[in-house]
């Protein structure tokens, strides 16, 4: 299927992470706020790796203090063990089927208190899970910058046979909401 440009694919979206986008069907909705639970930017995006810097995802966006949502569907190609892993400067989680598999920063033992403060950009890893080949699992990844300085979210995943961490390929997101349809059929 040819490339088309986002707005013929989603004429509600502000803007495309890039000008080129595949299919309706591939990618997350990425939605971006500063208050509360309601979007003031939403947009279809290929991959969940941001730096935006001392900056906003977009000039709807006012103000260095906002959030971002990322849902989708994530299609597994193989049966195995993946691995998750988030990078942020602040808070972020990543849920499956409503499940947090992984949060950024990691849980602080009370023993670490009086730690040095946070470095700029934390990662988490979780813990292997074991996932069916054509499954669609829904994901939802949130991310808090209160910092206002600046800020970076990666997400990535190890999938089996791996031994390092990559980017999931757009191929394998599926949008809402036919991603949450898709998850909740058994396979």
């Amino acid at each position: 299927m040819p490339k088309r440009p986002l707005t013929a694919l989603m004429p509600d979206a502000v803007k495309a992470d890039s000008k080129e986008v595949g299919p309706i069907d591939a990618g997350v909705l990425a939605e971006y706020g500063v208050t509360n639970n309601r979007p003031l930017l939403k947009r279809l995006e290929g991959r969940i790796v941001h730096d935006f810097h001392s900056g906003t995802p977009g000039s709807e966006v006012a103000g260095a203090n906002f959030w971002g949502r990322w849902t989708g569907g994530v299609r597994v190609p193989a049966p195995g063990s993946y691995a998750f892993r988030i990078d942020a400067d602040l808070n972020a989680d990543v849920k499956l089927n409503g499940v947090s598999v992984v949060k950024c920063p990691p849980p602080v033992p009370k023993a670490a208190k009086d730690a040095p403060p946070a470095k700029p950009v934390q990662f988490a890893e979780s813990a292997p899970l074991n996932l069916n080949k054509g499954q669609t699992y829904f994901m939802e990844v949130s991310y808090n910058n209160h910092r206002g300085d600046y800020s970076y979210i990666k997400m990535s995943w190890k999938p089996p046979g791996k031994t390092e961490f990559e980017e999931i390929p757009a191929d394998l997101f599926l949008l809402p909401p036919q991603a949450r349809e898709q998850a909740k059929k058994p396979k």
